[in-house]
């Protein structure tokens, strides 16, 4: 019985992240990375709140965590004290100093 109540816990916040990634990507200005403005970003910047595309997030990366930590919308786990909607919920176009 417990293992039926942690697959269906599991399952419900698999969807609500999901939900949660849809919502950002779907803010105005998050359909373009903010360095670069290639459509369709798969990365973030959790403390800049922005979006970027996979060359991007390479160029956050070597600047090093203090500055920009980067990652993937699909493939990284997120930190528990980062929800998704809240470290991402300025939209790229506010982010950008351009």
């Amino acid at each position: 019985m417990a293992v039926g109540l942690f697959s269906l816990q599991s399952r419900l916040t698999s969807q609500s992240e999901a939900m949660a990634l849809q919502n950002v990507r779907s803010l105005r200005g998050n359909s373009r990375c903010v360095d670069c403005e290639a459509q369709n970003p798969d990365w973030a910047s959790l403390n800049l709140g922005a979006l970027i595309c996979i060359e991007c997030s390479g160029i956050h990366r070597n600047l090093g965590t203090h500055l920009s930590r980067v990652r993937s919308l699909d493939l990284d786990e997120w930190p528990l004290d980062t929800p998704v909607s809240l470290s991402l919920s300025v939209s790229s176009p506010l982010c950008s100093l351009s």
